[in-house]
């Protein structure tokens, strides 16, 4: 009987591949997307991802890598792709609650609008706008 030679969940080459498309609410399923458009998040850049994935306490790894489908090719925010480790050699998941691939999208995704660069550039160009923005849809439905 031939035995099968597989390599350790510790070397790269087996690591969970992350695109930043993949978890863009810009994009469709088609264009990359592989999470739900409602756990989505707008233009999510590898510094944002490494930044998650380093302070959630997973080995990872940058690429200069771009994804097939991407058209923004010269967009250089969204150039790369980043390698994370989710599994131990022995198969048990390195944190409990990132037991897959898709749990790993799912916990990037709700902690990107956790950062401070998010939060800072949301809050004080979030509250001086809102108001504008109303008075504007209102000015709109008069229009109409």
């Amino acid at each position: 009987m031939a035995t099968i030679k597989t390599t350790p969940h510790s070397d790269p080459a087996r690591w969970v591949v992350i695109y930043p498309c993949y978890l863009n609410s810009k994009k469709t399923a088609g264009e990359g997307r592989k999470i739900s458009k409602q756990l989505a998040i707008s233009d999510p850049t590898i510094e944002e991802i490494l930044s998650i994935v380093n302070n959630g306490g997973l080995k990872v790894g940058a690429e200069r890598k771009l994804h097939p489908r991407d058209p923004e090719r010269d967009n250089h925010q969204l150039m790369g792709r980043v390698r994370v480790q989710i599994k131990n050699d022995d198969g048990t998941p390195v944190k409990p609650e990132i037991p897959n691939r898709m749990a790993l999208f799912r916990y990037i995704a709700t902690m990107i609008p956790k950062l401070k660069t998010r939060q800072t550039a949301g809050a004080p160009g979030g509250s001086a706008p809102a108001p504008s923005a109303s008075a504007g849809g209102k000015k709109n439905k008069k229009k109409k």
